[in-house]
């Protein structure tokens, strides 16, 4: 939670440093309109004009310059810069949210809203307000080191930050190259006129006249020579564009998504580019203009077809989902595509993955009850008995006493008052969160929390605050910077980092928890059937019955089956029977899978030695890949990461090591921080010694191969 403290714009460039982004950086507090009110201000005006429109709780807005290289082409078909270049909306808007997020993780949570040119506002207005630049004769604005050649983004935010003053000094002299180099004299004092400026007209929408096709000459996408002559800039010469205008005609319109995917070309629009390949292609073949559009239309169907599309016509099914087909190409460039793995076998120690077997060190499956005999039977008696489904939510129809048994049984073994059972334990993080808090509460998390309650927390309407991770002297200081200011404070953290292995510091939690008078939420997905006596989970292990106010575990990893659940006083459990979302909207868990689950849940309260096994077995697992030279990490629990590093050689360490027969997942950023890459490593009860053996063997095979040990 942002305090109403002044925070300091050496701080903001600080963060700003050392996420990387080292470029010119200023702050305004100017949050008055850019333009003068006009008597009706139109939802247009206010779009361009209003920084309170877009956020009304906007005191400060800090400007980044994200500098490029001009280019001239040598030959060929000729585009300005932030055409040859990717496309500088997206790349600039992705580096400001990770901006945004590091700040976030830094001051803790506050609104914002990121502008990158082609989100409303005037960029270059906003520029010159925070001292960064000076207007320039061609219309764009100027900075001293960087010329012209750079592109604005700014976040606007409800941050109260101090603002340098700094002196705008008047760059732009008397050279007016800029003036006397536009060929179709659309420059003049610091005014443009769109009507004749070449980059204005070829990114125009609308269809070109006779006259406006010559002013473009035989620039195909913007056009920076005004840039160019600029003395503040610098130009680098490059042989052609590499476009290919015949090829551009022809495509459909999911081959240019996937073509030009992250250039500007892609902001653009098919549609304005064909128009302009059109153009160039009337002239390259030494037709007169569109003079004799007709006779051109007339000699090639394929320009008559993209004349039809241009005047109006469909260019593609709006069915075929383009923007999927772009966004699944982004995760193949980037090295994140995957197609899901298919098993002929149940899960276990070892299986059949896409018909190779293989020694699985990938399921959560951590004491082998998903396959167990009597799982499998209990699962069989209750279809016969209760059927196949449900049929309804639990507040309807859906509620039976094997339901209710099964909450009975679980607050014995968790040594709880009462227990409530959701379908996943994802929707339990989701349909919990948002149900026991409410606006005018507070909820602190560990930024290392799991998914789903990052989600949960998304859907409550508290205000929201991140601690470090395990970071007990900044949880601390969230709890005293925030005490006394809200009805109900709720600390929430996993019990077992599912990423590293590693336990939350529980009872420094409860301490402080009780101390400032907050409640106490655990994630046990990890921690239940693994931790304390007979798998009762992270609360046990440390002795805190009586003192989390929710526990949350689920029923699809040690347990085996499927679904998760709270344990919490019966108070709760009443009251998540009347708000818990996926409670009231979704069919409860089927006969089958609650069968399953009681019947696992009695092997784990009458027998140690399936969670016996498996930590033996993860003590000899974690003895072996020490042993070959492998970095396990600070692991505490059964998972057991194997540190690699880089991004690429984790998952390429992963694909070999799944040739030689052995399945393990490589987890890497964004899951977790860049350049610590791991292959998570998940051993269970199930694996005799000889398979966690050969398992190593084949690590160590791999690893000296690639030269990690």
């Amino acid at each position: 939670m942002i305090t109403n403290k002044k925070i300091s714009i050496n701080k903001i460039k600080a963060i700003a440093k050392s996420f990387g982004l080292d470029f010119p950086l200023a702050v305004t507090n100017n949050m008055t309109d850019f333009y003068p009110l006009p008597a009706e201000p139109s939802e247009q005006w206010l779009f361009e004009s209003s920084p309170t429109y877009h956020l009304q709780s906007a005191k400060s807005a800090i400007v980044i310059l994200f500098p490029y290289d001009l280019v001239k082409i040598k030959k060929g078909i000729k585009i300005a810069s932030i055409g040859y270049h990717h496309d500088y909306h997206l790349l600039t808007h992705q580096k400001m949210q990770a901006f945004a997020t590091a700040l976030t993780a830094e001051l803790g949570e506050f609104e914002y809203k990121i502008f990158a040119d082609k989100d409303g506002l005037n960029d270059g207005e906003m520029a010159i307000r925070a001292g960064l630049v000076a207007r320039a004769k061609n219309s764009l604005v100027l900075h001293e080191d960087l010329g012209t050649a750079f592109n604005i983004s700014y976040l606007l935010t409800d941050l109260e930050i101090e603002a340098e003053v700094v002196k705008q000094s008047d760059l732009c002299g008397e050279c007016r190259r800029c003036e006397i180099a536009c060929p179709n004299g659309a420059l003049c004092d610091y005014k443009l006129d769109r009507k004749r400026c070449r980059s204005s007209l070829n990114q125009a929408k609308n269809t070109l006249s006779y006259q406006q096709v010559d002013l473009i000459g035989d620039w195909f996408f913007g056009c920076d020579i005004c840039q160019q002559v600029c003395p503040y800039n610098k130009v680098k010469s490059v042989d052609e564009s590499g476009l290919d205008l015949d090829a551009l005609m022809t495509m459909g319109k999911k081959a240019f998504k996937l073509a030009y995917k992250d250039k500007t070309y892609n902001y653009l629009g098919q549609t304005r580019l064909k128009r302009n390949a059109m153009i160039l292609l009337f002239k390259k073949r030494g037709i007169d203009g569109l003079a004799n559009y007709q006779e051109v239309i007339e000699r090639s169907p394929m320009l008559s077809e993209q004349y039809r599309i241009l005047e109006g016509g469909s260019m593609s099914n709006i069915h075929d989902l383009v923007f999927l087909e772009g966004k699944l190409q982004e995760l193949k460039d980037n090295g994140t595509y995957r197609k899901l793995p298919v098993f002929t076998t149940p899960s276990g120690s070892k299986g059949m993955l896409n018909g190779k077997e293989i020694i699985n060190l990938s399921s959560n499956n951590y004491l082998g009850f998903a396959n167990h005999p009597r799982v499998k039977q209990a699962a069989i008696d209750a279809v016969e008995k209760y059927g196949a489904g449900s049929g309804a939510v639990r507040t309807i129809a859906g509620n039976t006493d094997l339901h209710e048994k099964l909450e009975e049984k679980l607050a014995e073994f968790k040594r709880e008052e009462a227990v409530m059972v959701y379908q996943s334990g994802f929707n339990c993080n989701a349909g919990t969160i948002q149900a026991i808090t409410d606006k005018g509460d507070l909820i602190i998390s560990d930024e290392l929390n799991h998914a789903s309650i990052i989600d949960g927390v998304k859907l409550s309407k508290a205000d929201k605050a991140v601690f470090k991770h395990s970071d007990m002297a900044d949880l601390e200081r969230v709890l005293k910077e925030n005490q006394g200011k809200y009805n109900v404070t709720l600390i929430i953290t996993d019990g077992v980092f599912s990423m590293d292995g590693d336990l939350a510091k529980l009872p420094e939690i409860v301490e402080l928890a009780e101390k400032y008078g907050a409640l106490t939420y655990v994630d046990d997905a990890h921690g239940s059937g693994v931790l304390g006596e007979n798998g009762r989970g992270t609360v046990d292990h440390y002795g805190l019955h009586g003192r989390v106010d929710f526990i949350i575990g689920t029923l699809s990893k040690a347990i085996g089956v499927v679904g998760g659940y709270v344990a919490s006083k019966k108070v709760a459990k009443e009251w998540l029977s009347h708000r818990g979302r996926p409670i009231l909207f979704s069919t409860s868990l089927p006969p089958a899978a609650v069968g399953a689950i009681i019947e696992s849940v009695d092997l784990l309260m009458n027998d140690s030695s399936y969670t016996d096994k498996l930590w033996s077995n993860a003590r000899f697992f974690k003895a072996k890949l020490k042993e070959a030279g492998f970095d396990t990490g600070n692991s505490e629990t059964p998972i057991t990461p194997v540190i690699i590093g880089d991004e690429a050689k984790t998952m390429e360490f992963s694909r070999k090591l799944l040739e030689n027969g052995v399945f393990v997942s490589g987890i890497v950023f964004p899951t977790v921080p860049k350049g610590t890459g791991r292959l998570r490593c998940m051993v269970s009860a199930a694996h005799s010694e000889e398979e966690l053996a050969k398992a190593v063997e084949v690590f160590a095979k791999v690893g000296k191969e690639m030269a990690i040990i």
